[in-house]
């Protein structure tokens, strides 16, 4: 009897808390009316945004200690450099002092009420953008009022989520994860039935975090929801729907923010630049068109020729004289293969010099005699292949030697276009195409990556680019070692169609387009 009240108490826990998980996710869930929703995220925000003590005197007490604590270390500064010492405190620790001071002032009193105020109305803008995504707003056939009671209901959503994700409670520190959003192609249009799944790392104690799946799949309309999971971290590993393609994958996804704030101002986080997170991820997925023509491959798997580019570069900040343009031509390898083959095998001597020279300075590229960010001369590169890259510093600069420096690559066509690939799509654009483009880009990170596409060989060649940058700093953040490296999918018959999966060229193929006489090709007689 007593062993049956034992499992009678157990079901009875169990059901207990499933009905309550249950009505926590959705009765419970806090309602009223669009200016009470409103309202309820200004005072988060007002929590979150504002530097606030027990009353508005001691807010002001406590931002003119953390002045006077900063005149004091400028103080002691001064009297080192006159006693020709060390001073206590560096340069960088004051100038973050001084930066916490301007955003204590900043968010406070009247000048933070009217930043809170500046916040809300943007994050009520993307939030009303979000719902008419998820909700399909401008195919729906709800009616006005029908449409109204559900942007109140989702607004409530977002209080809810804001304060769960505060008070998220979990001991061995895990993030709540709950993010939504929606799968479209390179179109916009939904992609239902797409099965997108996830990795987290979940904390339990001092062991090293266990690795989770989650497995989620849109609906009709495209939308997926992951809601109530915990983890310190969540990627994307792939994303799989039947004619589509998803490119980058594996990539990271934060979707949540840190709980230490626990809906205080985090300075930290505000000094670093960072914006708390929104719960919404989209995903574009490009809806395979379906080659069947040849293509010339570099830089995959799958290949005609390996990938080329840039010598290393010593690019200096404020100097560019010393940074040099090179020509590319898509058809050529690094070695002169031809001439090697034309040589007979007795003389291996000859071939080995070809090789070595190759080496040393690339067939496939040429270099122009024009430096820095001036322009190239047709007249020089016409002729000499497809593009001509060129990395040269900005002129304009952070003012602040803990920003990022910038760079810019520019990139000019050989007889036809350049135009940007911001959806890193597979269908070159019939139009659009610019003599050369400049690509602002950090030189402070590694792996930046620019596509593009490029229209060559008077439009008879079209081709899908990518640059790869990496930088490395070599002192005081003004000189930087420099690699470019280009891959590519290149069409010599004109078709606009660059997917990576189809038939390709082989090297030897690919060779012979590099000797063909392109304008005869055009003009037949």
């Amino acid at each position: 009897m007593k062993r049956f009240l034992w499992i009678l108490a157990l079901v009875v826990y169990g059901l207990g808390f499933g009905f309550g998980h249950y009505f926590y996710t959705s009765a419970a869930r806090p309602t009223g009316t669009l200016d009470e929703a409103i309202q309820e995220l200004r005072r988060m925000k007002m929590e979150s945004e504002l530097v606030q003590e027990e009353s508005p005197q001691a807010t002001e007490d406590f931002l003119k200690e953390q002045e006077e604590w900063l005149r004091k270390m400028e103080e002691e500064k001064g009297n080192a450099a006159k006693e020709g010492r060390k001073a206590q405190f560096p340069d960088s620790t004051i100038e973050e002092q001084r930066k916490r001071m301007t955003i204590g002032r900043e968010r406070s009193g009247e000048r933070g009420r009217a930043l809170v105020e500046s916040l809300l109305q943007a994050d009520l803008k993307r939030y009303r953008e979000e719902f008419e995504k998820i909700y399909d707003i401008p195919h729906t056939t709800m009616t006005p009022e029908k449409v109204e009671k559900a942007w109140v209901k989702d607004l409530w959503y977002q209080v809810d989520y804001q304060k769960r994700l505060r008070d998220f409670p979990d001991p061995d520190g895990n993030l709540l994860l709950e993010i939504r959003g929606r799968v479209v192609d390179q179109d916009g249009n939904p992609v239902p039935s797409a099965e997108i799944t996830f990795n987290t790392g979940v904390l339990k104690g001092r062991t090293s975090p266990r690795v989770e799946t989650i497995a989620v799949k849109t609906d009709e309309k495209g939308v997926y929801r992951i809601e109530n999971k915990r983890g310190n971290d969540l990627g994307l590993q792939k994303i799989e729907a039947s004619g589509y393609r998803y490119l980058p994958e594996n990539q990271p996804i934060r979707s949540f923010m840190g709980q230490s704030s626990r809906g205080k101002l985090d300075v930290k986080r505000i000094l670093q630049g960072e914006n708390p997170p929104g719960n919404y991820v989209e995903f574009i997925l490009w809806k395979e068109v379906g080659r069947t023509e040849k293509v010339v491959v570099r830089g995959a798997r799958k290949q005609s020729m390996g990938l080329f580019g840039v010598p290393e570069i010593n690019l200096e900040i404020g100097d560019n004289t010393q940074v040099c343009a090179y020509a590319f031509d898509l058809f050529k390898d690094w070695c002169d293969w031809v001439s090697i083959n034309a040589i007979s095998r007795i003389d291996e001597r000859k071939r080995q010099e070809i090789r070595q020279e190759g080496m040393k300075n690339p067939f496939y590229q040429t270099k122009l005699s024009t430096t820095g960010d001036v322009l190239p001369d047709p007249k020089e590169y016409e002729g000499k292949g497809d593009f001509v890259a060129q990395i040269f510093a900005s002129p304009i600069q952070p003012t602040s030697p803990d920003e990022p420096r910038q760079a810019i690559l520019r990139i000019t066509a050989i007889n036809g276009g350049v135009a940007e690939n911001p959806g890193n799509g597979f269908l070159a654009p019939e139009e659009g195409y610019q003599p050369f483009i400049e690509f602002p880009i950090s030189i402070s990170a590694n792996g930046v990556r620019i596509p593009f596409f490029l229209k060559s060989r008077g439009g008879q060649v079209y081709s899908r680019m990518m640059a790869k940058i990496d930088a490395n700093v070599q002192q005081n953040r003004t000189l930087y070692k420099v690699d470019i490296v280009f891959s590519g999918i290149i069409s010599p018959t004109g078709s606009r169609v660059l997917e990576p999966e189809g038939p390709i060229y082989t090297q030897e193929e690919t060779l012979s387009f590099s000797t063909r006489d392109w304008k005869k090709a055009r003009n037949p007689e």
